[in-house]
């Protein structure tokens, strides 16, 4: 982990995440000393600037979490953790497994699983698709 003159870390990018997902945020408030410690703000998507930061349309934005980094490169997903993953020590064994294409695709899988269904609880879906659930595995982001 690289500091700047005054100690702090350098700055490696913004987390874009659903506050209105009870696990994203509970994810996010464990997560939060450590990503910020290693130069990582947490934004909430509903931000009113989110969607102009990170390029894309209202409509794209809460298809799933983002990192924008320090040369305004933006990730999305499993590609954003992974990213993420690169900078935390005990993190880095996901790292090496995402080389292997079945892992990586395995990853992109569940996150896209989670994405679709975040806001589902108590057999009440509020972003409900039109899909059969054992698709899950099948389908690709």
């Amino acid at each position: 982990m690289m500091t700047n003159t005054a100690g702090a870390p350098e700055i490696l990018g913004s987390v874009y995440y659903d506050a209105h997902c009870a696990l994203c945020v509970r994810i996010t408030t464990l997560l939060r000393r450590v990503l910020q410690s290693r130069g990582y703000a947490l934004v909430p998507l509903q931000a009113p600037d989110a969607a102009a930061r990170l390029k894309i349309s209202p409509a794209e934005l809460f298809t799933e979490m983002r990192l924008i980094d320090h040369s305004g490169r933006v990730l999305g997903g499993a590609d954003a953790i992974i990213e993420v993953a690169h900078h935390i020590w005990w993190a880095r064994p996901m790292v090496w497994a995402a080389k292997m294409p079945w892992f990586l695709r395995g990853l992109h899988v569940l996150y896209a699983s989670h994405a679709r269904h975040r806001h589902c609880s108590k057999g009440n879906c509020a972003l409900r698709k039109h899909h059969k659930s054992h698709r899950v595995f099948f389908d690709m982001p």
